[in-house]
């Protein structure tokens, strides 16, 4: 079966477009377009091309790995629903390896298309204009849960903050970018995601270090920047305001050995995990593993934890992705995992239309990968495979703008 290529192109803008705002028709893309990418034919070439491109060999030696875990797993019916997840990686192959750089701008462009039908009816429903399914007034995020929204906003806004300071745009286009560029960080500080909010943080430094290089004007003109959108950010958001507080108190509350606040949570998780690494530190608990596992710890040893606390990890996955792996995958897990890291860095900055993208987009979502698990959930995983598509295309020529 012979495909288009404008099939390709055409289907990668329409995912692009619903990425932020439809779990349903990522899932209908996740099938369907690996489905005709290998009925499309030409295995043996699809083969080598993964073979010579460092991010795909990387990630199938990870993912092969992970799937082998299955078979060692405590626990293979929820390994079983992990693997579901990670199945959706294949439609970063079908991105890598038929789409062209020159079609990049465009695509990216109908990402940004999503975020700005999101956060108009986020903004709609923030000024009582009309109301949605899941947003509110204190949880702005109409399609997904508030943190995978914040991560979106974060890498969105960085996104069009590159553009802003780029060369490659008119002053017009600038300006539209710079108000988009407003609108969008504004529904960032409104929403109560944290994770996204600090990832941004480290977003906006990185844009600056890259774009004006390790300078005395990229130091301040970072700092500044921050100064001001925090300063905004504290004055017009009580959301934020409050999350600052309840930030606070939960440090407070952990140096009293307190964990049952959101960050004290998340280091009963990582204290938890610790104890069931130590049992299988190698190769992991496999897939799925990480699920009951708690409860043998529980079980054998006194935690410094309520039991509100310890009844939380019990029903929820590990808020941490490295946490997770490690735990599955054990030390040949997060080492395959860290390689894939660096074949996306080391690629990247091989071109300069890459390089900020790459850059950015990893310090955004390595980051957020310390306080949720973001290859478990739909919508961020869906992020990952479209932004490490894109960046796993050949990148040979001269840069164009991104």
């Amino acid at each position: 079966m012979k495909v288009n290529q404008n099939f390709y192109f055409y289907s990668a803008i329409a995912f692009a477009l619903i990425l932020p705002i439809s779990r349903a028709l990522i899932s209908l893309f996740v099938i369907v377009l690996p489905l005709v990418w290998l009925f499309d034919g030409h295995i043996r070439d699809k083969i080598n091309d993964i073979k010579n491109n460092p991010i795909l060999l990387s990630i199938t030696i990870f993912l092969g790995y992970i799937f082998i875990s299955l078979f060692w797993s405590s626990n293979t019916e929820e390994g079983a629903n992990m693997a579901r997840l990670y199945s959706y990686w294949l439609i970063l192959f079908v991105f890598a390896t038929k789409l062209k750089k020159e079609q990049v701008s465009l695509i990216l462009s109908a990402f940004l298309a999503g975020i700005f039908i999101s956060e108009i009816i986020a903004y709609g429903v923030f000024f009582d204009l009309w109301s949605a399914k899941y947003a509110t007034k204190e949880y702005l995020s109409p399609f997904m849960m508030h943190i995978d929204y914040s991560i979106f906003l974060a890498f969105a806004s960085i996104l069009l903050l590159s553009r802003v300071i780029s060369k490659d745009y008119t002053i017009k286009e600038k300006v539209i970018f710079g108000l988009f560029f407003c609108t969008v960080t504004g529904n960032l500080f409104l929403a109560p995601g944290r994770v996204g909010q600090i990832a941004f943080l480290i977003g906006f430094i990185a844009i600056f270090i890259l774009h004006y290089k390790l300078t005395i004007k990229a130091i301040i003109g970072s700092i500044i920047g921050l100064v001001v959108v925090f300063f905004v950010a504290f004055s017009l958001s009580n959301t934020f305001q409050k999350r600052i507080l309840d930030t606070k108190q939960d440090l407070a509350m952990i140096q009293n050995l307190n964990y049952d606040g959101s960050w004290g949570s998340r280091i009963a998780f990582i204290m938890t995990g610790y104890e069931i690494f130590k049992k299988d530190p190698i190769f992991g608990v496999g897939l799925g593993g990480s699920v009951g596992s708690s409860q043998k710890v529980f079980d054998e040893k006194v935690m410094p934890f309520s039991d509100t606390v310890k009844e939380f990890i019990l029903h929820n996955h590990f808020h941490n992705q490295y946490l997770m792996v490690i735990i599955e995958g054990g030390i040949v897990g997060i080492l395959l995992m860290l390689n894939i890291l660096f074949q996306i860095i080391r690629v990247s900055l091989k071109n300069q239309t890459t390089k900020e993208l790459g850059v950015v987009f990893l310090a955004i979502y390595c980051f957020s990968c310390v306080g949720d698990p973001l290859w478990m959930k739909q919508f961020t995983i869906a992020l990952w495979c479209f932004i490490v598509g894109i960046l796993a295309i050949k990148w040979n020529e001269s840069a164009v703008k991104a």
